[in-house]
């Protein structure tokens, strides 16, 4: 007999920690690929991974999930990354923006 959460942990598992393993691949070569790839792909790909993982435990513990946040996060997240790489390039304000 299964323990009454097993379907969650399998749940967690494939949408919260399985993410984890390819992240940082996209901040290695700064190099030799542009910076939307390494900087903004590689930095969104920790925070979905972030946002993944919330959502999991959410569901583990039987809690509504909310779309809207998660999306909020994502578009100002990524939005920053852009200007701060683009339009206004300030490495540090990068680092703050990734931090919070």
């Amino acid at each position: 007999m299964d323990p009454p959460n097993l379907p969650r942990f399998r749940l967690l598992g494939r949408r919260g920690l399985l993410p984890e393993r390819g992240r940082h691949v996209f901040l290695l070569p700064r190099d030799q690929f542009p910076a939307w790839l390494t900087i903004i792909l590689g930095n969104y790909a920790i925070l979905a991974a972030i946002l993944l993982d919330i959502r999991g435990l959410s569901i583990f513990r039987g809690r509504p999930v909310h779309w809207w946040w998660e999306l909020g996060t994502a578009v100002s997240f990524c939005a920053a990354l852009v200007w701060f790489t683009y339009a206004a390039p300030n490495s540090s304000a990068r680092i703050v923006v990734v931090s919070l």
